[in-house]
């Protein structure tokens, strides 16, 4: 069932949360698919590959703000700025910037993720946990990106729970811990001599977070980490 079907539970739903309805509906299908459509043919924002970087860290669901609050705490934190994404979410990000126009540098990129949609986004086009949002996620298959294989490496991180085999936790729905996708990427850079490294963390991120509340429990000793 599509969560945007009109029912009675849906209605109840709408009347319980409004801000959600203005969210999922309203700021869905008039702000954020037609800018996702304009993104496939005319690029809003700066492309990674665009600028000079050997190693480049993703935090998925890190905010600027939160990082110049800390951004003292930490001595390697020199400058906290920002520039335009190309995707206001991981799907629309990973389609557009994994292009046809940088494929060369592409091919020369190792991808290591803790995400678990990469394969999907990138060969199909079609990210699966949003097949409800069809009028946001079908404007991916606009893109003219490039197919998984094309990637120097693409790894999926929950595979090297510990390294060098198939884990024993197997975060397969993502949120892999942060301490395997660094130790993965050690590991890849230290064995291959790819021009560029991409890692991308994915906590803090759903659903551990809101497992927990859904649950109303505290959080295990991984969702922590």
């Amino acid at each position: 069932m599509n969560r945007h079907d009109i029912n009675i539970e849906n209605i109840k739903k709408g009347l319980k949360n409004p801000s959600r309805v203005l969210d999922e509906i309203v700021l869905e299908y008039i702000y954020r698919a037609p800018m996702v459509a304009l993104n496939a043919y005319n690029t809003i924002g700066t492309n990674v590959f665009e600028r000079e970087w050997d190693m480049l860290v993703v935090l998925d669901t890190a905010r600027v703000d939160a990082l110049r609050m800390v951004s003292e705490e930490y001595d390697f934190i020199n400058d906290v700025d920002s520039i335009w994404s190309v995707g206001g979410a991981s799907a629309e990000w990973l389609a557009r910037t994994f292009d046809e126009k940088h494929l060369d540098k592409i091919q020369n990129t190792a991808f290591l993720s803790a995400q678990n949609h990469l394969q999907q986004i990138l060969d199909t086009k079609i990210h699966k946990k949003d097949t409800d949002r069809r009028l946001t996620f079908n404007t991916l298959q606009l893109m003219p990106s490039v197919s998984i294989d094309q990637l120097g490496k693409a790894e999926y991180l929950f595979k090297f729970e510990t390294i060098g085999e198939e884990g024993p936790f197997g975060h397969k729905e993502g949120n892999t811990p942060p301490k395997y996708v660094t130790d993965r990427g050690i590991a890849v850079g230290r064995k291959n001599e790819f021009d560029r490294l991409i890692l991308q963390y994915h906590q803090p991120h759903t659903p551990w977070f809101s497992k927990a509340l859904s649950e109303g429990r505290d959080l295990k000793y991984h969702e922590y980490d």
